[in-house]
C-alpha cells in the first residue's frame, strides 16, 4: 500500500516535470518573437551556458528539470520578464513537488506577461502595412473586437491623465511667467 502510494507520488512528479518542457519551448518561442532579450543572442548564450533540459526519469532529475527552468527564465544578466525564483528553487530542492510548483508558477507567470497583447499586435500588423506599402508583412492577427475598444480608451485616459498632471504643474509656472 505505501509502495503504492509512493509510485503514483513519483509518476505525478514525472509528469509534472513532463510538462515543464513544452511550456520551455512556448516561453523561449514568446521571448524571441515578442523581442524580449535586452542583447542579441541572449537566450542563445543562455541556453548554451545552462545545456539542454534534462531528462526526468526519477525524482531527482526532476528536480534537475525544475532548477533549469529556474536558470532559463531567471537568467544572469537577467531579461526582466519572470518572477525570481532561483532562491525557492534552492530552497525546496529536496521536495521535487513544491520544486516543479515553483517552476511551472514562474514560467507560466512570465508567459502571461510577455504574451503579446492582441490589440497591440493588430495594431503593429496594421502600421507596418502601411509602412511596407501594401507588401505583405505577414499573416493578418485576429481582429481583437472589444479588446482594442478597452486598449484605445486605455490609452485615452492615459493621455488625459498626462494631460492634467502636466497642465497642473506647468500651468502654474506659465501664469507667473506671463505676469512678468
Amino acid at each position: 500500500d505505501n509502495s503504492e502510494s509512493m509510485q503514483q507520488q513519483q509518476q505525478h512528479i514525472l509528469k509534472m516535470a513532463e510538462a515543464l518542457e513544452p511550456l520551455a519551448e512556448k516561453w523561449m518561442t514568446l521571448v524571441r518573437e515578442g523581442r524580449w532579450q535586452r542583447h542579441r543572442g541572449q537566450l542563445t548564450r543562455c541556453l548554451q551556458d545552462i545545456g539542454p533540459i534534462p531528462v526526468a526519469f526519477n525524482c531527482p532529475s526532476a528536480v534537475d528539470r525544475a532548477l533549469w527552468i529556474g536558470a532559463l527564465i531567471n537568467p544572469l544578466p537577467g531579461l526582466g520578464v519572470a518572477p525570481e525564483i532561483r532562491p525557492a528553487l534552492l530552497e525546496h530542492a529536496q521536495d521535487p513537488v513544491k520544486c516543479l510548483e515553483i517552476a511551472t508558477d514562474g514560467i507560466r507567470q512570465s508567459m502571461d506577461y510577455v504574451k503579446p497583447n492582441a490589440s497591440i499586435v493588430w495594431i503593429r500588423y496594421h502600421i507596418s502595412l502601411i509602412f511596407a506599402f501594401g507588401r505583405n508583412v505577414g499573416p493578418v492577427p485576429i481582429f481583437p473586437g472589444w479588446q482594442l475598444l478597452r486598449t484605445f480608451v486605455q490609452f485615452l485616459v492615459s493621455v488625459f491623465i498626462c494631460s492634467f498632471l502636466w497642465f497642473l504643474i506647468h500651468g502654474s509656472k506659465n501664469e507667473v511667467l506671463s505676469e512678468l
